[in-house]
This record gives C-alpha cells, sequence and structure tokens, in this order.
C-alpha cells in the first residue's frame, strides 16, 4: 500500500493484465480539451513537467483532433505495442503497465485514415495497486479506502481505491470529480487507479446507480504526509 488512508462510509442521499478496451458506455469528460490543431494532448495521469514515476494503474486521459476529419479512435501503446483504445476524441481510463520503465505514445486515428502520434512519454512505473481490494459499505452510499478522508500521500500520486453501494439499485458506475468537474466515469461499483493532484485538491466519489439515484462520498484533500 502506497498510502495511508482511512476508510470512510457515506450515506449522505441525493436523489485488468492490460487487454485492448474500449469506451464505456457512459461517457468519461476528463477536464481535457482536444488541442487547437491536429494531434494529441495527454492531460493525465503526469501534471508536473518532472514527473514521471508512478504506481499501475494510470489514470490515462488524453484528447485528439483530427488531421483529415472527426476522431474516430484514440489508440494507446506501450513500448509500440497497442494496449487500449477508445472510441471518438478522448481516452480517459485506467491503464495497467508492468513495473519498470516504458514508452508511451497515444495515436488519435480519424475518419479520413489520417493519424496523428503524441510525443512519445518516459513513464517509470514503481509500484502497483492492482491486487487491492475495497469492500463496498454495507449500506448505500462509498466506502473511500484510499486517500481516505484526513489520510495523505508518501508518493508524490494518489492512489483512488474506492466501492459503491447503489441508493435504490446495482452501481452502474463509480465517477470521479475534481471540484466541479468530472474527471472520469469507472464501469461498475469499483475505482482503481492513479494519478498526480497538487496538494489540497478537493475530491469526491460519486455512486450512480441502475435507476439513476446517486451517492456523494465526503469532500477527500489531497496533501502529502
Amino acid at each position: 500500500m502506497l498510502l495511508i488512508g482511512l476508510c470512510v462510509f457515506s450515506t449522505i442521499l441525493f436523489a485488468q493484465d492490460v487487454q485492448p478496451q474500449t469506451a464505456a458506455a457512459s461517457a468519461a469528460f476528463g477536464n481535457c480539451p482536444a488541442p487547437t490543431t491536429a494531434g494529441v494532448k495527454i492531460c493525465a495521469p503526469f501534471i508536473f513537467p518532472s514527473a514521471t514515476s508512478i504506481a499501475s494503474p494510470i489514470q490515462l486521459i488524453a484528447s485528439g483532433t483530427g488531421s483529415g476529419g472527426a476522431v474516430r479512435l484514440m489508440e494507446v501503446f506501450i513500448d509500440g505495442k497497442k494496449v487500449a483504445q477508445a472510441s471518438g476524441n478522448l481516452f480517459d481510463s485506467p491503464v495497467k503497465v508492468s513495473i519498470g520503465t516504458h514508452r508511451l505514445v497515444v495515436v488519435e486515428l480519424d475518419t479520413s485514415g489520417s493519424f496523428r502520434k503524441s510525443a512519445p512519454i518516459s513513464v517509470s512505473i514503481v509500484g502497483s495497486t492492482v491486487g487491492e481490494t475495497c469492500a463496498p459499505p454495507s449500506s448505500p452510499g462509498v466506502n473511500d479506502c484510499s486517500p481516505g478522508v484526513g489520510g495523505c500521500n508518501v508518493s508524490g500520486w494518489t492512489s483512488i481505491i474506492a466501492s459503491g453501494t447503489g441508493a435504490s439499485g446495482t452501481v452502474r458506475r463509480m465517477e470521479l470529480w475534481k471540484g466541479s468537474v468530472k474527471l472520469a466515469n469507472f464501469s461498475g461499483n469499483f475505482i482503481n487507479t492513479n494519478m498526480y493532484f497538487p496538494d489540497f485538491t478537493k475530491l469526491q466519489i460519486i455512486e450512480v446507480d441502475s435507476n439513476g439515484a446517486f451517492l456523494k462520498s465526503p469532500i477527500i484533500i489531497t496533501q502529502a504526509c
């Protein structure tokens, strides 16, 4: 475990080894506007120029703009091998990467068949939360196992591990919010991902169930130990 955190249950009612993947049924938002010219913009997991080390899975968020038409696919390559893809011009999903240093490239493929690649990024995977679990709460709500309310990071990045129990049905997705902006959707009732945030960033996790009802975790404030 790379972080020290507390497991917190919220009951406030408000109404993979790497394999190729497609976009989830629910659209992800990502807070990653597409570049103004043809190409690829990578917005996460790294937000600091000097940061390259992180644990797996990494929350990769990238957007693209086509050179000959609308972007049809966003493709993720690790060491020259395609490991994931998403339909449309936004990739926003956890990607499992093995321990070690790797070369990451994201490619946008547009409807005309043209493509543009991101500049390669050297990613150093120095740990993993892949095997870590977080039991869903026994009553409706969100169980934030990491970082936890009042928890702190012993590494430069934040591990987000949480689960949910539906307010009125089966949990359809978990949402990660930074302030008033949704960063990502996760299918099902579980989140396990890693990304960078500045200290004192306000995060919140929301479970959305099959009947459209939802519950929010308490506000989580990121900070180094």
